[in-house]
């Protein structure tokens, strides 16, 4: 009963912070700090919902290393809430073309100015992934993102392999990578299982990671030096259920 109660609200908050965000864009349209905005509200409120405590470490790294881009271990679509409650300002994100297809979130999507990408198409990729590295070359912006590509569902390892992208941007603009790892949530999120909430999640920002000087041949080390500093992070933090 408590699931569904949970579920039901959440899902309830979801519906609201859509449509005000939607009515809001239409005054702010794509403005650079909606996104921050709306993505703390709809968070902190979940995460009251659902009884979770989330403990953030590394804090400020959010604001002091921009521009930058952030990148996250990508665990269920519960991310939303967790990465929307420290989502940091004058950052956009950059999705797949399969979030246009969820209702009110997809308008919401593109009003408060990220970017969507086909996954499939490389012409589609190469161009958002263009337009991202412009967006922190001359508005000052920064992105997240998360380079394992598509939710990490089997659990076999911490993260699935990263994809180039981020790191490419990164080194394209000459601005630092600062990773932001989220514990594990298999044990209270799941729709299958039922579970929803009660627990204490802990976050990691880490330091940034400087690009200045690297050149393109330089994207697999940073991505393998990054993911292996991601996957011993995950492993550290704990999440406690109650």
């Amino acid at each position: 009963m408590v699931f569904f109660l949970r579920l039901t609200f959440v899902i309830f908050w979801f519906c609201i912070c859509c449509f005000f965000g939607t009515v809001l864009s239409l005054f702010f349209w794509k403005h650079r700090k909606l996104t921050h905005f709306i993505g703390v509200m709809f968070g902190s409120v979940v995460l009251k919902i659902c009884n979770i405590k989330c403990n953030v470490e590394g804090e400020a790294y959010l604001s002091d290393a921009q521009p930058c881009v952030f990148v996250g271990n990508h665990q269920t679509a519960f991310d939303v809430v967790l990465f929307g409650r420290i989502y940091p300002r004058s950052t956009v994100s950059i999705g797949k073309k399969e979030v246009l297809w969820i209702p009110f979130f997809g308008i919401l999507f593109i009003a408060t100015n990220n970017i969507i990408i086909k996954r499939q198409n490389r012409k589609s990729s190469l161009a958002g992934l263009s337009k991202a590295t412009q967006a922190i070359k001359e508005k000052n912006m920064s992105i997240l993102i998360f380079p394992e590509g598509t939710r990490n569902k089997k659990g076999d390892e911490p993260l699935l392999p990263f994809k180039k992208g981020a790191f490419h941007m990164a080194i394209e603009a000459q601005v630092p990578i600062v990773p932001m790892v989220c514990s594990s949530t298999r044990s209270c999120v799941s729709l299958s299982r039922r579970l929803l909430g009660s627990a204490e999640i802990n976050m990691k920002i880490l330091p940034p990671i400087e690009t200045k000087g690297m050149k393109i041949e330089d994207v697999e080390l940073l991505l393998e030096k990054i993911r292996t500093q991601m996957i011993q992070t995950f492993t550290e933090l704990k999440t406690n259920t109650y």
